[in-house]
């Protein structure tokens, strides 16, 4: 189907594909196109960031562009039991709070991929605009902002855990090649 894709999940009863709209695309375990729900923003929100909470059975969207000079970062959930977004955002970040945890008062920072670590269920936010890895607390609070090399991480737009906490970044080609990199969990 034709359209701006920008994200795609698993669960385990099949994939979920985030358009840049804010639309969800439910498809079976073979890839065949089951829904379409459809959620309306305002055109000057984009998103590229979508992630399961298992423990929620739900899945987390999160606005890459959420408006013109928005001071926030909003996520949504959309609940897999009932196939509904939530009416208000699930929790919003503040870019000021951003800012400051990286010490960088002009900092952009638009999410490109999250996802929530397996082990021990926080939640990180990767930002190609703004080269930065956010790490929050189940529910959104944000707990630490690293800041990522831009020469390793020319334009980060995946991330993903094993199940196991390994991370994986994806970096799109852009101006050089598309690279995987790969980070083993440590042992405490």
């Amino acid at each position: 189907a034709k359209g701006d894709y920008e994200d795609v999940v698993e669960t385990p009863g099949g994939f979920y594909v985030l358009e840049s709209n804010g639309s969800i695309h439910q498809l079976d375990k073979e890839g065949n196109e089951i829904a379409i729900y459809p959620r309306k923003f305002h055109k000057s929100v984009e998103f590229e960031s979508l992630c399961y909470d298992a423990g929620k059975n739900e899945l987390l969207m999160i606005c890459k562009s959420c408006g013109h000079n928005e001071p926030f970062i909003h996520a949504w959930r959309f609940s897999l039991a009932s196939n509904t977004f939530s009416d208000s955002p699930a929790f919003s970040i503040s870019l000021q709070e951003v800012r400051t945890l990286a010490k960088d008062y002009a900092l952009e920072c638009k999410p490109s991929a999250a996802a929530f670590h397996p082990v021990t269920g926080k939640l990180y936010i990767i930002a190609s605009v703004g080269k930065m890895l956010i790490q929050c607390n189940h529910e959104g609070k944000v707990e630490a902002v690293y800041g990522i090399n831009p020469d390793k991480f020319n334009q980060p737009e995946g991330l993903c855990f094993k199940p196991n906490g390994d991370l994986f970044i994806s970096n799109e080609a852009g101006e050089q090649k598309a690279t995987l990199m790969f980070w083993p969990m440590k042992a405490e």
